[in-house]
């Protein structure tokens, strides 16, 4: 008997987690200061370097270190990068196909406008579950999570006082050289991710509601379509334009236009070819990808943002039932043919963290599975990967 994918998946799912906590385990015990080292340590070097003999870990052992390089290599950076290496081609040849199988223009605006609604609706909904669920519960002002802010503000406030020293002067928080001297210090990429955050919102707070519309809006929009396709991650709004605009010209131009009308169907239906060979790897990638997660984390992980995570699976799951609701009462489907049409494409979801990188398993689950028209999918689901991100 064949085991359908998505039991795969789940299976994949829960060996990845076994896995990445008997690796937590082993490294922790291997990291973990050895008993009576500390008194060794005393007698043997000065008091600095016994102090740190006593409190520091030893090294993380090779085999758990090859393990974490192979799951990562085989999990977010083969078949993620997989994933997201399709991700502009699908857009551009699924619009233009969606937009060139229309019988005419008239019909494309009646679907724009009524995905438009829709995704600004359910965006402002998924706004508002949020909020009344972070403001009623306050998951950051939990024990543990007070824990965490305080500890990560001493080791902040210890590191921009050392860069003050080494500057001279006194510096802003928001400073972009001392964030960057957190990023070197401390290793943590977040940092630098921070520095660039800081940095465009001291920019925004110089720039008016025109300047926005420019630089976000129109700039991206106008990009050069081979420059947008190149870039990492791919400036979707401006593929999106493009294609839109290409399909449109196509449907115009007419009959001279059908080899490149044929063109963009063909790549279309290759891309999603490509996609389910990837799905047919996604159990052991998926397995992958929780055992680092895991690995890396450990359990600890969920104590110390047990609140966060529960405030955000409770306030998804409110927003999961609006939409099934959605879905019953407007589009007719009832939330287990949901559930089962969408399987796959809400596994990878879970495991990718990644709408983006998710949209070609989706497109193939709505057209294949909820026989959803291509020509609406193919129009509004790059849009909504983009623009409807309510997580």
């Amino acid at each position: 008997m064949k085991i359908k994918l998505h039991n795969l998946i789940f299976v994949g799912m829960i060996l990845g987690v076994i896995l990445g906590l008997t690796l937590h385990h082993f490294d922790k015990q291997a990291q973990a200061p050895k008993p009576g080292a500390a008194s060794q340590s005393a007698v043997t070097t000065d008091a600095p370097t016994a102090g740190a003999a006593a409190g520091g870990k030893h090294e993380r052992p090779a085999w758990i270190a090859d393990a974490l390089w192979l799951l990562d290599l085989c999990g977010p950076v083969i078949f993620m990068g997989a994933l997201k290496m399709i991700i502009a081609p699908l857009i551009l040849a699924s619009i233009v196909a969606g937009v060139t199988s229309l019988p005419n223009i008239r019909e494309l605006g009646a679907i724009g406008w009524k995905t438009l609604v829709y995704y600004t609706c359910t965006t402002g909904v998924a706004v508002a579950i949020g909020l009344v669920f972070v403001l009623s519960l306050s998951p950051g002002t939990r024990n543990a999570a007070m824990g965490i802010r305080a500890e990560r503000e001493t080791e902040l406030t210890n590191l921009r006082a050392e860069y003050e020293r080494q500057i001279g002067k006194a510096t802003s928080e928001k400073d972009a050289g001392l964030l960057a001297f957190i990023a070197q210090k401390s290793g943590d990429r977040s940092a630098s991710h921070d520095s660039a955050k800081y940095a465009k919102i001291a920019a925004a707070e110089k720039r008016t509601a025109a300047d926005m519309f420019r630089d976000d809006i129109v700039k991206p929009l106008l990009m050069n379509p081979f420059e947008s396709v190149s870039k990492s991650p791919p400036n979707s709004l401006g593929v999106i334009f493009f294609a839109l605009l290409l399909g449109i010209a196509c449907t115009f131009v007419g009959e001279p236009a059908r080899p490149v009308i044929n063109f963009f169907q063909g790549m279309n239906e290759v891309i999603l070819k490509i996609t389910h060979w990837l799905m047919s790897v996604a159990p052991f990638a998926i397995m992958c990808i929780m055992a680092k997660l895991v690995a890396e984390n450990g359990p600890e992980i969920f104590h110390a943002l047990g609140w966060y995570c529960g405030t955000v699976i409770v306030a998804i799951f409110a927003h999961v039932i609006f939409l099934l609701a959605v879905c019953y009462f407007v589009g007719g489907v009832g939330p287990i043919a949901l559930w089962k049409g969408l399987r796959e494409a809400w596994m990878i979801a879970f495991t990718t963290r990644s709408s983006a990188a998710t949209l070609p398993v989706t497109i193939a689950n709505v057209t294949e599975n909820l026989k959803v028209s291509p020509k609406v999918a193919n129009f509004s689901l790059p849009l909504g990967a983009t623009m409807n991100m309510d997580g």
